[in-house]
């Protein structure tokens, strides 16, 4: 049907609830011509997130990048979240979330059951390399936004900021040069320095643990010169 043009959405769905596994995953890159203009179709896929078949979920990953709606953002966070899912599915999905790192990115840091799962901070590192490293700096700006929040652990935001710093690095720029730009918002720069003063803060104060005094004090290595060396010498 695919040679012929005579594929329809109608076919797909049917091929996705195959008993099959080989029909299902065909069914599933066959999917991706339609799914920006049959949104019933993205629905069907999402149960596939949780597939008995790997081979299934590494091309749902796959394929859940030719569509930028929430629904797709929703699938990518659920099969980020699955520690079953192996290197070769993580590096699928990452390889679908160039329009929407920053989306998954803040999805997988607004639940803090998940963050402290090794598989989990691997992706969001990684999505933190790809968005610093993108010279479209509105991921970026849109990642600093969401992890300077208060609402985060020292472990996280050091973890995110790390991430971010190093994909930043690799195109010439720094968190500080990015805040430079006269487009970022006043309120923007006022949160990531109040999250520099709260780091500066915890890592001086004997009552922390030494854990998160040694992520505030990595975390003062993304400060802005002028802050940097108002707190570093101390430690």
């Amino acid at each position: 049907l695919d040679a012929i043009n005579a594929l329809t959405p109608q076919h797909v769905q049917e091929g996705l609830s195959d008993t099959h596994a080989r029909v299902r995953t065909h069914a599933v890159r066959l999917s991706e011509r339609f799914l920006r203009e049959s949104p019933n179709l993205l629905k069907d896929l999402l149960p596939l997130c949780h597939d008995e078949s790997e081979h299934v979920r590494f091309q749902l990953a796959f394929s859940l990048g030719e569509s930028s709606a929430p629904a797709a953002v929703d699938a990518l966070t659920v099969l980020a979240k699955d520690p079953q899912n192996d290197r070769d599915i993580r590096t699928a999905l990452l390889s679908s979330v160039g329009r929407n790192a920053d989306q998954l990115a803040a999805a997988l840091l607004a639940d803090p059951a998940t963050t402290t799962q090794n598989h989990v901070r691997s992706i969001i590192s990684e999505l933190g390399l790809i968005m610093g490293a993108n010279p479209d700096a509105s991921q970026s700006l849109t990642l600093l936004t969401t992890v300077t929040s208060d609402s985060y652990s020292l472990a996280t935001q050091q973890l995110a900021l790390a991430a971010l710093g190093e994909g930043l690095s690799r195109r010439g720029a720094s968190v500080t040069s990015l805040l430079a730009n006269d487009a970022v918002s006043s309120t923007l720069k006022h949160q990531v320095q109040h999250l520099f003063d709260r780091a500066a803060r915890s890592a001086s104060d004997n009552s922390q643990t030494e854990a998160d005094r040694q992520h505030a004090i990595q975390l003062l290595a993304y400060a802005d010169f002028a802050t940097a060396a108002l707190y570093l010498p101390d430690f």
